[in-house]
């Protein structure tokens, strides 16, 4: 996510048991996340909408709003007692 300074910022996402994934935006329009040592996946944005994917690149779906896949990749991973 870019500031007014165009600074990037990790998004945060709570999650099941209180995981907490960290999304990063390291290009405009592309986030990757992870947990502590595990990557999550990541997030692209077209002229259609975000598509999301999981850690084997595989298409979670597409989302008319990026938090909307960013969740969605990230419950996808994250499970209770994971």
């Amino acid at each position: 996510m870019l500031d007014a300074q165009g600074e990037t910022h990790a998004v945060r996402a709570a999650h099941a048991e209180d995981r907490i994934a960290l999304w990063h935006e390291v290009e405009p329009g592309f986030w990757v996340g992870n947990t502590p040592g595990r990557f999550l996946g990541s997030v692209e944005f077209d002229h259609t909408g975000y598509i999301a994917r999981d850690q084997a690149g595989v298409r979670v779906g597409k989302y008319s709003d990026a938090i909307e896949a960013r969740i969605a990749v990230s419950e996808r991973h994250i499970e209770p007692g994971s």
